[in-house]
């Protein structure tokens, strides 16, 4: 994965693996391991996606249609 261009960091459920570019981390990363009646999944909390300057759209690419 690091070569694929991410960087990582620990947390107490293993290693978490984030693009090096387009994303802000104010802080500390935390993953959390929740179990929802309908699915059970990590919550990755700590990552912010940049905007794009004088824009509130995020920087990822829009759906091109109806899922």
């Amino acid at each position: 994965m690091l070569e694929k261009g991410y960087d990582v960091d620990e947390s107490e459920l293993g290693n978490v693996y984030y693009p090096k570019e387009g994303i802000i981390i104010p802080g500390q990363i935390t993953v959390r391991y929740v179990a929802y009646p309908w699915i059970t999944c990590f919550e990755v909390e700590g990552i912010d996606i940049k905007k794009k300057a004088g824009s509130e759209s995020e920087e990822r690419p829009e759906c091109s249609g109806d899922i």
